[in-house]
């Protein structure tokens, strides 16, 4: 997986330094970072999920179908399959994180609420748009 990855050559990302406008301890950070290789989607942690990836037949590890170069590292479906996983991955590690810390999660909530005042008044959002989406994660 790792010759893969160095193979695609793209920065693809883990966890942030900050969730929304919350900037996270060092401590924090790290337990994210720690969660984001051990939570389970399925039976699978995210090494297990981006090896299977890269076994499909639409990965195409060989490069029988599609070599590499035909499109932009950024619009590779490779990185756009990885992409996505490491995307979910991040989602859920988050949710994790905010249930074993709590007033994280209400100072993010706390932030979202007030970011979506700020969009309705501007015009931007409709009020309830945004709440709606607080959970989604």
């Amino acid at each position: 997986m790792d010759e893969e990855l160095r193979k695609l050559n793209y920065g693809f990302t883990g966890p942030d330094r900050k969730i929304g406008a919350i900037t996270l301890s060092s401590e924090q950070f790290q337990e994210w970072s720690r969660l984001m290789g051990t939570v389970k989607i399925g039976a699978k942690n995210l090494e297990a999920q981006l090896e299977a990836a890269m076994q499909t037949e639409r990965y195409d590890l060989g490069r029988e179908k599609v070599p590499d170069g035909i499109t932009s590292l950024a619009k590779s479906h490779r990185v756009e399959m990885l992409r996505n996983i490491i995307t979910a991955y991040k989602q859920k590690s988050r949710a994790a994180h905010f249930e074993s810390n709590p007033e994280l999660y209400e100072a993010w909530v706390e932030y979202e609420r007030y970011e979506a005042e700020a969009e309705a008044e501007r015009g931007i959002a409709q009020k309830g748009d945004r709440e709606n989406l607080l959970l989604k994660f």
